[in-house]
């Protein structure tokens, strides 16, 4: 599943998503986009049926609501009356009904972020072996930032829970690095371990609307703090909290009590952002350009591969053009382009409010 709800998506952000899953990682498996009916990319009227060549289902987002300023999602009646979440934080109250409304279709699943990623290979082929028998697996950012010293991490999880829960979370000293942040952007596990986890999330978040304590869910980026609490507070134990922060400088995943932590470099997801913009010298690719991972093989999904300099962004964009081409010279369906007779269609709009969908 991943979420590109923005109104202001370009068609050309859809391409590196969908064209790497779909034609370089040669992912066969179910695609569901989130998406706002009156995003960009859907007035080119060849979106859809590409889309629908690609096997993609387009999930639209209805309780989201574009504004002049920051886009806020309607209020969730769960949250109260005074809740207006971003729609990085509604986004789980959408995985949540989306999966509840498809029980028993998916043995694992991963949510991602959209803009920013892009395939190199299929992640779900790295799950058995990275998961090392557990049913929820967390993706660490660069250890060079744990939370104590990443600015807006640490500010999500110590403005909406305290100083004090941040220290406890967060111990470091000088030879432990510190316990990683955690990006909320991804997550894997088995279909019954994420709806658990989207269920303990959402309680947490509805526990701080009926406190109203606006800082917990309309602040931009907050869901990073509430998955950071949830795993460090809630999930871990103390020990497990040490042995996160001992060996965070380790490219080796850590197993808590039923999950599994991997470091950005090691997973079935590459967290890059640390890297591109603090660490360049950590970033390893292979001969042919591709981003690599600790144990050498070429990372599955690449996280955040837009906070690198141009060179590297212009690598995934060329890959992309190369892989349409390559598409359409064997006589599939381009980004651009829809087969000979083919209707070319737009997004339906969705019902008005009070309407039957």
């Amino acid at each position: 599943m991943t979420y590109a709800v923005s109104q202001n998506y370009m068609k050309t952000v859809f391409r590196a998503f969908i064209d790497t899953a779909r034609l370089e990682a040669r992912y066969e498996g179910h695609l569901a986009v989130f998406v706002h009916p009156d995003c960009v990319a859907f007035r080119d009227p060849r979106t859809v049926p590409w889309l629908a060549a690609r096997r993609v289902e387009l999930v639209r987002v209805v309780s989201c609501a574009g504004t002049s300023g920051p886009t806020y999602c309607d209020r969730n009646p769960a949250w109260g009356g005074g809740a207006s979440p971003r729609p990085s934080l509604m986004r789980y109250v959408h995985y949540a009904q989306y999966l509840a409304n498809h029980k028993g279709e998916f043995d694992v699943v991963l949510w991602s972020d959209f803009r920013d990623a892009v395939f190199q290979r299929n992640p779900f082929e790295d799950w058995v072996d990275d998961s090392q028998g557990k049913d929820l697996m967390f993706f660490a950012e660069h250890p060079g930032k744990p939370i104590t010293a990443s600015g807006h991490t640490r500010t999500w999880v110590q403005r909406c829970f305290g100083k004090e829960i941040l220290d406890r979370i967060g111990p470091r000293d000088d030879v432990k690095p510190g316990t990683p942040a955690l990006c909320s952007s991804n997550t894997m596990g088995t279909y019954g371990a994420i709806t658990k986890f989207l269920a303990m999330y959402l309680a947490q978040v509805t526990a701080a609307a009926a406190r109203d304590l606006k800082e917990c869910f309309e602040t931009g980026g907050i869901d990073q703090g509430h998955h950071n609490y949830i795993v460090y507070a809630t999930l871990s134990t103390a020990g497990d909290l040490a042995e996160f922060a001992a060996t965070a400088a380790v490219s080796k995943p850590v197993v808590g009590g039923t999950f599994v932590i991997t470091p950005y470099d090691r997973g079935p997801v590459y967290t890059a952002g640390r890297v591109g913009s603090h660490f360049m010298s950590d970033l390893k690719r292979d001969a042919d350009g591709y981003v690599l991972r600790s144990d050498g093989k070429r990372a599955a999904l690449l996280h955040q591969y837009d906070r690198f300099p141009l060179e590297l962004r212009a690598f995934y964009t060329n890959l992309q053009k190369r892989l349409n081409a390559a598409e359409v010279a064997r006589g599939g369906v381009g980004a651009d382009a829809v087969r000979p007779g083919e209707r070319t269609q737009t997004l339906p709009r969705p019902p008005r409010r009070g309407a039957d969908a």
